[in-house]
């Protein structure tokens, strides 16, 4: 038996009175349109996004992704794909927010350098010209 007759038998065959009419055979471009009203504009009542440039602000909005899954504002499913999209924001910003502090720490260390570097030259400066600063040493107790 060729291909086309097997096909044919097999259509032949199938009884979808089990169905009822609860199928129905829509053009394609239907069911693109159908899919598409619920895929394409973000379901009524959802609250939008908050800008996420903070620790707190992940945290607030996956608390508020958690209350909406469990209200059913939010399908489950796109609550799982947003999490690790979330956790890589978290990592950003943690990663982010110790460079800054690290840039900071480091920006004090070089101007204490300097000040240290500029009082050992005036301290040398005192030094050889023979003014020396004694009335520190006067106030130091002695043993």
């Amino acid at each position: 038996m060729d291909w086309p007759t097997i096909r044919r038998k097999a259509l032949s065959s199938f009884d979808d009175s089990w169905l009822g009419k609860t199928l129905t055979l829509k053009p394609s471009a239907e069911l693109g349109r159908i899919g598409g009203k619920k895929n394409g504009r973000p379901m009524a009542g959802s609250s939008p996004l908050p800008t996420l440039d903070k620790v707190t602000a992940v945290r607030d909005a996956v608390k508020q992704m958690i209350s909406d899954v469990y209200s059913g504002k939010l399908h489950p499913r796109t609550a799982a794909g947003l999490a690790p999209l979330l956790q890589l924001q978290l990592r950003a910003i943690e990663k982010t927010d110790f460079e800054q502090r690290l840039a900071k720490l480091e920006k004090q260390l070089v101007r204490l350098k300097e000040k240290l570097d500029q009082a050992a030259q005036e301290g040398e400066k005192n030094t050889f010209s023979g003014s020396a600063d004694t009335s520190r040493e006067a106030s130091l107790p002695s043993r």
